[in-house]
């Protein structure tokens, strides 16, 4: 059988009972976690029919269901220890079960921790209303925008926001490359113009560094790349453009550049291009921001591989390992610390890979309370001819 159809027909009848649980220990009262992922079932089945054959799922359910089996897998491990837990998971793109259904069933529930897959605005605003209302932690690991968090300690923001990646990445340049040629490649759009408007705004406050800004409104290639190098010296790209195909065809035009010596440096969604590793990227140095750390040789990850190899025949996306990581982590830090569990973010003796760094956020600094909590380690990943050679 397909492995994605497996899944599907894995994960219907949860979606149907709506709770998983994982209890062990009856004489205790299980801790409570609702679990909200984009599955966009309902496209999927027809009653109880399913639609999608036995071809390949598209390619729009692959992250909901990843990052599904990494919660799975971080569940049956907590089975095995022995964590008394009661768990919800909801599908935050059915049609049949809106949001405003998801939210009666929250108030019935009443769950004591909330972590999610949260994909645009609308969720984000609702769920963290939900959870200041209710004093409720609420776990957003992929979604890395602060809209509508306003005065909401019980918010709390994984994937770091944009603007902590170009903090980082502005002073890793001034550190790194302060004396090479930098060019900074961007393009027109709201988004492309706020990075390059906070990056130019960290340089007048410092003066760090030195840098020409070029708009490329196409796709870069090597006829536009050249004018921009000087062979006698290290030539640094940074990519102020958030699309991937923008920052991959930077990599292949620079490979293609031969005789200069040329480093690529990426926005975070270049962590999700597989092609940086081909052989069409040789010969330049690829750096880019990541607030997860999941790197060969490190005894929770290799394990985790391991078992999803075992089961699934295939390599772990970056989805499972978020789902698996963000629920082994945050569950453990609510059977110890319950209750009490904001206090105890950055609890060591529960880190699964990442060693996070969540500090309280106030965008306005006249506030009494935090907007969110925010993870503010960012990692630079550096590669060269298709191999991580480093992660700090």
């Amino acid at each position: 059988m397909n492995y994605y159809r497996k899944i599907f027909l894995i994960i219907f009848p949860l979606y149907l009972c709506c709770s998983l649980k994982a209890q062990v220990n009856d004489s205790l009262s299980p801790q409570k976690m609702a679990i909200l992922i984009p599955f966009d079932l309902d496209s999927a089945y027809t009653g109880f029919n399913y639609n999608l054959g036995t071809l390949n799922i598209p390619r729009y359910f692959m992250p909901g269901l990843d990052f599904y089996t990494g919660v799975k897998m971080a569940l049956d491990s907590l089975q095995t220890a022995g964590i008394n837990l009661d768990v919800w998971i909801f599908d935050t793109r059915s049609k049949t079960q809106p949001l405003s259904e998801i939210m009666k069933s929250l108030n019935k529930i009443s769950p004591q921790l909330i972590l999610a897959s949260v994909t645009n605005t609308t969720e984000q605003k609702s769920f963290a209303a939900y959870a200041l209302q209710k004093n409720v932690p609420f776990i957003s690991v992929t979604y890395p925008n602060d809209a509508y968090l306003h005065k909401n300690p019980f918010f709390v923001m994984e994937n770091s926001t944009l603007q902590t990646h170009v903090d980082s990445l502005y002073s890793y340049i001034s550190k790194t490359y302060h004396n090479s040629k930098i060019n900074y490649l961007t393009r027109k759009g709201y988004i492309e113009e706020k990075i390059k408007k906070q990056f130019i705004d960290l340089n007048k406050n410092n003066q760090d560094i030195k840098f020409s800004v070029t708009e490329l409104n196409t796709l870069p290639t090597v006829a536009d790349l050249i004018p921009m190098m000087d062979s006698t010296k290290e030539n640094i790209f940074v990519c102020g453009v958030l699309d991937e195909a923008y920052g991959l065809n930077l990599v292949k035009s620079l490979s293609a550049a031969t005789g200069y010596r040329t480093v690529a440096i990426g926005m975070p969604t270049w962590d999700g291009i597989h092609a940086l590793t081909y052989s069409n990227c040789k010969n330049v140095r690829i750096i880019y921001t990541s607030p997860f750390h999941y790197t060969a040789g490190m005894p929770s990850v290799d394990r985790l591989k391991d078992i999803y190899s075992k089961q699934y025949f295939a390599k772990p996306s970056d989805m499972v390992f978020k789902g698996y990581e963000s629920t082994l982590y945050f569950v453990q830090l609510l059977n110890q610390y319950h209750d009490n569990l904001m206090n105890h973010l950055n609890d060591s003796l529960f880190y699964v890979a990442t060693p996070f760094n969540f500090q309280p956020v106030s965008i306005d600094k006249n506030n009494n309370l935090p907007d969110y909590f925010e993870n503010k380690k960012i990692y630079f990943i550096n590669m060269l001819n298709g191999v991580e050679t480093s992660i700090y």
